[in-house]
């Protein structure tokens, strides 16, 4: 379901930007992007430091094959990243349709690593650090590229 080959593309055609990717990998062709000089991988990220290392980022991806069951699903990844107030870009997913302009969609590598492009110049700017609320659900404020706060949350549930 990962796409292997449009992450390392995307990596070979942006030399000066940095890939980090998290969570298990057991798949050779993964493990593989790992020897690109600008792709680091870190296996399983605990969950109470995923908000730090969201933070850390500047765009989030979704680079998933469109299998069926891909076509089928709608990614908790993306409310995760709006959460985290980083723009995000995915392949052309049928569940992210509706989220407009929120999501950055490319079908190949040169588009996906032109939407990496627009969403490093567009994104938000953390305001707070994220803040996991006692009934679970995560809160983070960003300031959109008007300036404006805009309260993110991932949804109850």
């Amino acid at each position: 379901w990962f796409d292997t080959d449009l992450v390392a593309a995307a990596a070979r055609m942006m030399p000066d930007a940095e890939f980090h990717l998290c969570g298990a990998v057991t798949d050779p062709a993964a493990l593989a992007l790992g020897k690109l000089a600008n792709v680091r991988l870190y296996g399983e990220v605990p969950y109470a430091d995923v908000p730090g290392f969201a933070a850390a980022m500047d765009v989030m991806t979704i680079p998933f094959r469109l299998t069926p069951i891909i076509e089928a699903c709608d990614p908790v990844k993306f409310y995760e990243h709006c959460a985290a107030g980083r723009p995000t870009v995915a392949t052309p997913m049928p569940e992210l349709a509706r989220a407009g302009d929120l999501v950055f969609r490319a079908a190949d590598a040169g588009a996906f690593a032109a939407a990496l492009e627009r969403a490093i110049a567009a994104g938000a700017k953390p305001m707070r650090p994220l803040e996991v609320m006692p009934w679970g659900q995560t809160i983070a404020y960003v300031a959109d590229i008007n300036g404006f706060l805009v309260e993110l949350c991932t949804p109850m549930g």
